[in-house]
């Protein structure tokens, strides 16, 4: 298997996010709530499937923050 492949195959934080379009730390956050699935390469490290990456990066957004009252 070429080194090439792997990289194309799995993706960091900051290139999860990046094409998500959101924070690293929004992909922390849903590393951790399992919304999204990765691979812990060492302690502090993740590694996100680009397959799931691109399903992420899919599903409809949504509007962030909390709702407004009273309008």
């Amino acid at each position: 298997m070429s080194t090439m492949l792997i990289k194309n195959e799995w993706l960091s934080v900051r290139e999860a996010a990046d094409m998500i379009g959101c924070t690293d730390a929004r992909v922390r956050q849903m590393l951790a709530r399992g919304d999204m699935t990765g691979e812990k390469a060492t302690a502090s490290v993740w590694m996100i499937p680009r397959r799931e990456v691109d399903r992420i990066a899919r599903l409809p957004r949504r509007k962030g923050g909390r709702p407004r009252v009273g309008d």
